[in-house]
């Protein structure tokens, strides 16, 4: 199994968050809370927020050791995974000319690659808001978080203001994103340096009735419109309150804090849960190509008699066949069950590689 992590809350909370996006992308068939907090409100700011967190200020000791660090743990998985995807894409289209899946390479823009790795684009884009972050950091010497993050969510506010006005071009989308999420990567820092401390002692209870009242009262303001949609291409926020996405992001990873604290001693040595926590990015890199596996399988069934073979070839894991009644429940449970025995076996091969 993977390493255990020490950060037991933290664990919990990167392992739901990559449940969220499995679950979002499946359609939403659990829903934990979605009404309320709706997924897209705060599950991509909240792994750049775990990110922060973990940010140490020894890393600024050896900045571009630390970026080159990102480089190979990020970036390089990110190429070698979506040219893979793209070999395979390429195999499919000889097989059946009608295929029409997505592969085309825009990672300084969208950050996206193939049809089954779009959700990764939050890889490339983590990288480059570390990359300015340390960058940031050994420019202004003197860094105070508080202000530091207050300056980012003014920037990050312009971003989203930018975005409503259609600026964001193929030229802008990553300098747009950057500004957005960066102030998700300070808050990490922030809370890590000087608000955990409050947080361990404030009611939890009372927290989660706060963020529940607060995201109930901008739901009604807002007409009940998801505030941010399509991030990766930052052309989604659905309200002209630009400050919106901030505020539904910091109660959405707040509840789910106080969650994850009540969690955390019952679920916090669960090796499963760990392993997972441990393996988001490959979850994320490959939970599509699971969805479309199955919807493969489904298809070849013999009820299989109202397929939409036309979506299927144009859209890929996008298109889950309504094959039965709570199908996606099974979309989000393949994909699962797929990813992990996938990194399983990987991480089987490492071993044996690393003994030879």
């Amino acid at each position: 199994m993977a390493k255990e992590k020490s950060n037991k809350q933290f664990m919990l909370l990167s392992a739901l968050g990559i449940f969220f996006v499995v679950d979002m992308h499946a359609g939403s068939p659990f829903g934990i809370f979605n009404s309320i907090f709706n997924y897209e409100s705060f599950f991509m700011q909240m792994f750049v927020f775990i990110s922060g967190y973990f940010f140490k200020e020894k890393n600024l000791q050896t900045p571009f050791k630390y970026i080159w660090k990102n480089t190979v743990k990020l970036m390089i998985p990110f190429f070698v995974i979506n040219a893979v995807y793209t070999g395979l894409i390429m195999l499919a289209k000889l097989y059946q000319p009608q295929i029409t899946w997505d592969c085309r390479f825009s990672v300084l823009n969208e950050g996206r690659d193939t049809v089954f790795t779009l959700p990764a684009w939050f890889v490339p884009m983590l990288y480059f808001v570390i990359v300015a972050y340390t960058l940031l950091r050994l420019i202004f010497k003197k860094w105070n978080s508080i202000i530091a993050f207050s300056v980012m969510a003014v920037i990050g506010t312009v971003s989203v203001y930018l975005s409503r006005s259609e600026y964001n071009t193929i030229y802008t989308v990553l300098i747009l994103k950057i500004a957005f999420f960066i102030q998700f990567y300070e808050l990490g820092v922030l809370y890590r340096s000087k608000l955990e401390t409050y947080f361990k002692k404030t009611s939890k209870l009372k927290l989660i009735l706060f963020c529940i009242i607060a995201n109930v009262i901008m739901i009604g303001v807002t007409g009940n419109k998801i505030p941010c949609h399509y991030l990766y291409k930052m052309k989604g926020f659905m309200t002209d309150i630009y400050i919106m996405p901030l505020l539904t992001a910091v109660t959405g990873i707040c509840f789910w804090l106080c969650i994850t604290e009540w969690l955390s001693d019952v679920l916090g040595e669960s090796r499963i849960i760990n392993y997972v926590s441990n393996h988001t990015f490959a979850i994320m890199f490959h939970h599509i190509g699971f969805f479309t596996l199955l919807t493969y399988v489904l298809s070849k069934l013999p009820f299989a008699k109202e397929f939409d073979y036309t979506q299927f070839y144009a859209n890929a894991g996008w298109y889950k066949y309504p094959a039965f009644e709570g199908v996606k429940f099974l979309y989000v449970i393949f994909a699962f069950a797929g990813c992990i025995l996938l990194c399983m076996a990987w991480d089987k091969v490492k071993k044996l590689t690393e003994r030879k």
